[in-house]
């Protein structure tokens, strides 16, 4: 926690006009390329059913609502509805532990551009994100088989569970205990606390093609049907950003919200009603398009060399 006066803010000035300059500079970035920004709610009747994400609700009028995670489902509402590309830059909520690079409130960039396939929205990703840093740096890009066996000597995509706890056993002292892990829990565990922490610094670091496992809306490879199109973006070990090839089928798409159910009943968690009007908008068409969600407060602690997202917020006194 940092340390300031009950009523002061966590950020200084210099770092709030940076943020300020920065936040300028990404919307300039998006009005050159055409894209355009929009604002969609920050309440719901629904949020997301991914068993990985807990929301934060509210009574209100009787009902219950959500406060939004991302606004994903309301943007490619937007997009089914014959929008051009867009962005948006808003406050999103996730009901997690504070820690020194999330907070339960954040801000966050998300953007769907029409007309590309997610190799070239990580280049877009790229070309966004390398002019903010004032050092220079190298970009590297993975999948995620390959860079598994870089650091690990595991193939993610065939290895056992087995093998995968082994490993974590052998290399990660933090684990005391794991019952009841499922496979992708091992390969999350181990890309956290192992792969992110081992990671060079000043590398900006794109790891592509997620177990098929790990789709959540991203479409599935017609060339290999064992991993999705989908990426992350990292640097010194934080991840950044997390995209998608979007996922355009509706059936497709309800059938893994209901896998989400199921998990979340068998984990105990809260049930998450499955957002009908997101479904109805995919039913209607989403277009060829990526989309990418990008953490503003992440991305100023490294241009601003600062190591707590505190340092980064206005206020962190929620």
């Amino acid at each position: 926690m940092i340390k300031h006066s009950s009523w002061t803010p966590s950020a200084s000035s210099n770092t709030l006009k940076k943020r300020s300059d920065t936040l300028h500079t990404i919307r300039s970035f998006f009005y050159n390329r055409n894209i355009y920004e929009v604002e969609t709610p920050l309440l719901s009747q629904y949020s997301v059913t991914d068993p990985h994400i807990d929301s934060i609700s509210s009574k209100l009028y009787q009902a219950t609502y959500f406060l939004q995670t991302s606004p994903e489902f309301f943007m490619k509402r937007l997009l089914a509805s014959n929008s051009d590309s867009i962005f948006q830059i808003c406050k999103a909520f996730r009901h997690e532990q504070s820690s020194p690079t999330h907070s339960a409130e954040f801000t966050m960039l998300e953007w769907y551009h029409i007309g590309i396939d997610y190799h070239a929205l990580m280049s877009e990703v790229e070309a966004l994100i390398t002019p903010l840093l004032s050092q220079s740096i190298d970009v590297k890009k993975y999948s995620y088989q390959s860079i598994f066996f870089t650091y690990c000597q595991l193939n993610p995509l065939n290895c056992s569970i087995q093998q995968l706890e082994q490993f974590v056993v052998n290399n990660i002292s933090e684990v005391q205990q794991a019952e009841n892990f499922s496979r992708d829990d091992w390969l999350d565990l181990i890309m956290a606390l192992f792969i992110q922490k081992n990671m060079p610094d000043n590398q900006l670091i794109f790891i592509f093609d997620y177990p098929a496992s790990q789709a959540s809306l991203a479409q599935l490879s017609s060339i290999n049907p064992l991993v999705a199109e989908r990426f992350e973006c990292f640097f010194n070990g934080i991840e950044l950003a997390n995209g998608f090839q979007e996922l355009q089928n509706a059936e497709i798409q309800q059938e893994r919200f209901k896998e989400n159910q199921n998990t979340r009943q068998h984990n105990k968690q809260p049930a998450m009603d499955i957002d009908i009007h997101f479904l109805q908008a995919l039913q209607h068409g989403l277009p060829f398009c990526s989309g990418v969600a990008l953490g503003i407060d992440r991305l100023m602690m490294i241009i601003l060399n600062k190591h707590n997202i505190e340092e980064c917020m206005s206020f962190s006194d929620i």
